[in-house]
């Protein structure tokens, strides 16, 4: 009876290391002195119903108790790294370099999974070999409230969106490894829409719009407060994609975006001592869309959709 019970122990034990050795999922957390929230991010990746992953922990210089924190959790699963290099795409790139699992789901480090988020990946994956990535609708939740439910476009023109505008929340997506690309270095914001328009061209992609696996925590730390700044490198993404053909309508569209945030950087670029690299490309089309200006069908089809644009949420 002994012997059935050393043997049983000895293969849970074998499963258990086999797990840790060949994961099929990392998740990648970048983490800058988030000693306030990386308990809790990491604490949803351990209750996952699906177990077999690595928790791979980018820690980009923190002067916090950060590395104390993660240690704190005895868990195998846990891969800690350090580096002095400060930056998401920087402790992204290392983290992408680090995994060792088939499959990869970023999240940041004062956001949440839920703990069916990556069993129900997994198993639509499993079931179909077609499918690339899965990405699921995300909440968005300030001072313990849901404040909005951001479903992905499940539709052919997916890509197209993307071109327009970041429809992916970073925690929202499972993919291949082999469909990541390397984040871009020295963007402080919309580095991740960057990684999106690189790594998804042609993709196949699930969509699951009922179910909120995501949890985006809306706090005075998030960069996302910084919104003037991000209105810039957002115009630095759009110009640097103009190359790639949408439909006339949605070229449109984002001529009008191209226009708005370029009248806001020659307002306030200066002051902020911002500077984006494709200031010639913008000036360009600051040029075309004066001409297009002049005609009144476009023109009040610009008014109209300006003022949308300037009624939308940031995190819509």
């Amino acid at each position: 009876m002994n012997n059935d019970l050393t043997s049983k122990m000895s293969k849970n034990n074998l499963k258990e290391l086999n797990t840790i050795i060949n994961p099929d999922v990392s998740v990648i957390i970048p983490v800058y002195n988030g000693a306030g929230t990386i308990g809790q991010a990491i604490g949803s990746c351990l209750s996952q119903t699906y177990s077999n992953l690595e928790i791979i922990i980018i820690d980009n210089g923190s002067t916090d108790n950060t590395k104390d924190i993660v240690h704190s959790f005895k868990s195998e699963k846990i891969k800690y790294y350090y580096t002095d290099v400060k930056g998401r795409s920087n402790a992204r790139n290392l983290g992408l370099e680090k995994a060792t699992g088939k499959w990869i789901q970023f999240l940041d480090a004062d956001d949440l999974l839920d703990e069916n988020k990556i069993a129900k990946a997994m198993k639509v994956l499993n079931a179909n070999g077609r499918w690339q990535a899965v990405q699921c609708a995300t909440e968005y939740i300030k001072d313990n409230k849901v404040i909005n439910v951001f479903k992905p476009y499940s539709n052919k023109d997916m890509y197209d969106n993307l071109l327009l505008g970041n429809t992916i929340p970073i925690n929202s997506m499972i993919l291949s490894k082999s469909r990541c690309k390397s984040f871009p270095m020295g963007m402080e914001h919309c580095e991740d829409w960057v990684f999106w328009i690189e790594s998804l061209a042609d993709c196949d992609i699930f969509f699951d719009n009922n179910y909120c696996g995501a949890k985006v925590n809306i706090h005075e730390g998030n960069t996302m407060k910084n919104i003037q700044k991000m209105k810039f490198y957002e115009l630095e993404v759009l110009l640097k994609y103009t190359d790639k053909k949408i439909p006339m309508k949605k070229n449109l569209l984002r001529i009008i975006k191209i226009l708005k945030r370029y009248v806001e950087y020659l307002l306030f670029a200066s002051e902020k001592n911002l500077y984006i690299e494709n200031e010639a490309k913008g000036k360009f089309y600051l040029r075309f869309t004066r001409m297009l200006c002049k005609v009144n069908v476009i023109k009040s089809y610009l008014k109209r959709k300006i003022g949308e644009f300037n009624e939308k949420n940031v995190y819509q």
